[in-house]
């Protein structure tokens, strides 16, 4: 069978248990920030983080997933030594630059935050990017050899690093944001020295013009591709900003906060998912297997999107102030939003596969195009309702546009009618949720419990899990021999 799915999906939970831990701290943190910083302070907040997303690209221009891609082509060490220097030197000619030049406009940006008072979080911001952006390499290594627990444990240890200088910095000693981007900075600096003995000694490191060049062939379009999608990420809080006050901005960010806890699953899923199918492309069956994953992986997707949905608002109603509570009318939106961009993971794979990444730019300038158009037209009139519309017309844009370049580039004839019955379960059972108080009272809570707790059960209603669904898991699930055990760390 191409698919291990059980190392697949276990490995999934370990990758999954330091995105689970980081979405957790920034979960539990969330009720502080909304209390200690403000509407104001947490919008300025959430339009650093937007910045953070764009500065990512333009630190690593594609490496991160160049390096990847390309690590399983080396067939010897020194093919690894070449790969591993010509990365990171690259890295750091691209992040030097990217680092200077946002040092000298911070003080520019800083009315976007609210005021002058700003401009030191916006350099830390910057010098963050800066010493992340290397961090690509060990990740890339820990992931390409299997080494799932050792990738979590680093994850987790630097989350919980982080959560406990935020503490320090904003609610202990007071210094808002900008001791939200010094604790980044710090963390930044113990993860690298930690992690870079894992690309072996700088001794061993070689560079190649050549492989420079491929490498940038096969990342460089993923740099307009990475900021076209932060655009359909982030753009809603950056153009929000243009036509509401920064305090709205507050309010978006916390239904942003809630709704963003998917991309947990989107992050894990595409950690444990992409080396798998590298090592398993060239299989005779591969986009069967690939089809039947993309059917179980939809299923949870949908499953946990609607538990976001569903819960969004009492949750929102239970951790923050008042001033917050607009944000429960959005924050199921934002979560649609989310998880049709989640989708993307399996498309790519067509466009990784096939090295055909050149379509990645188009598909995602296509979803940004629709998410700004509709943002001017829709923040106007709808406030910011509008701006989460927006995000949602993007995502829709960006998958169709996707789903066309990777049919034509490598066809995975995944299950329609499956996946559609799946949609319109989720669909429907959030629908139901109108019945109840929506008021976040006992009875509501427990509806919403109930409607969640029957998605699985319609499923099996609807036979899209039927008898050989369950036979074929059950065989897939089975003990086997341990061939893809994790080497010791």
């Amino acid at each position: 069978m191409l698919v291990t799915v059980r190392r697949l999906f276990g490995h999934m939970l370990v990758y999954g248990s330091g995105e689970i831990v980081l979405f957790a701290v920034n979960f539990l943190l969330f009720p502080v920030y909304t209390r200690v910083l403000e509407p104001a302070g947490y919008g300025a907040l959430a339009v650093l983080l937007a910045l953070r997303a764009f500065l990512r690209p333009l630190n690593q221009l594609g490496l991160d997933e160049s390096f990847l891609r390309f690590h399983y082509d080396c067939e010897t060490d020194a093919d690894r030594h070449a790969l591993t220097g010509t990365t990171l030197l690259t890295i750091g000619a691209a992040s030097t630059v990217v680092l200077g030049a946002f040092l000298l406009a911070a003080p520019l940006l800083s009315p976007l935050l609210g005021g002058p008072e700003h401009t030191g979080a916006l350099r830390l911001l910057a010098v963050n990017g800066f010493l992340a952006a290397f961090l690509c390499v060990p990740h890339g290594l820990l992931r390409a050899r299997n080494e799932a627990a050792r990738f979590a444990r680093w994850t987790v240890g630097g989350g919980l690093a982080v959560a406990a200088l935020r503490l320090l910095f904003v609610v202990a000693l007071g210094w808002g944001v900008f001791g939200v981007m010094l604790a980044d900075v710090i963390v930044s600096v113990v993860l690298l020295a930690g992690l870079l003995p894992v690309a072996g000694h700088p001794a061993t490191w070689r560079c190649s013009r050549r492989l420079a060049r491929d490498l940038l062939r096969y990342g460089g379009p993923r740099v307009p591709h990475a900021i076209l999608r932060q655009t359909l990420g982030q753009a809603d809080r950056l153009l929000l900003r243009l036509y509401l006050p920064v305090t709205a901005v507050g309010v978006y960010g916390a239904g942003a906060t809630v709704a963003n806890t998917l991309s947990m699953y989107r992050e894990a899923f595409r950690r444990a998912w992409m080396p798998l199918a590298f090592e398993r492309m060239s299989d005779a069956d591969a986009p069967q297997q690939f089809a039947r994953l993309a059917t179980v992986a939809f299923g949870v997707l949908v499953f946990a999107t609607l538990g976001v949905a569903l819960f969004a608002g009492p949750l929102i109603r239970w951790l923050t102030p008042p001033g917050f509570h607009d944000a429960v009318d959005i924050a199921p939106l934002l979560a649609l939003g989310v998880a049709i961009h989640a989708l993307t993971v399996f498309l790519t794979t067509s466009l990784n596969v096939s090295k055909q990444t050149g379509a990645l730019p188009w598909a995602t300038g296509a979803g940004a195009l629709v998410t700004i158009a509709a943002t001017v037209v829709l923040v106007p009139r709808l406030g910011m309702a509008g701006a989460a519309l927006a995000t949602v017309a993007g995502s829709v844009t960006l998958v169709a546009t996707l789903a066309v370049a990777a049919r034509r580039c490598y066809p995975i004839p995944y299950e329609l009618g499956r996946l559609a019955r799946i949609a319109a379960t989720g669909a429907a059972l959030f629908a139901a949720v109108d019945l109840g108080p929506r008021d976040a009272s006992p009875i509501d809570v427990l509806l919403r419990v109930g409607l969640l707790g029957a998605f699985p059960l319609v499923l099996l209603a609807v036979g899209v899990l039927d008898r050989g669904t369950i036979r074929q898991a059950r065989r897939l699930l089975a003990p086997r021999r341990r061939l893809d055990e994790e080497p010791s760390t």
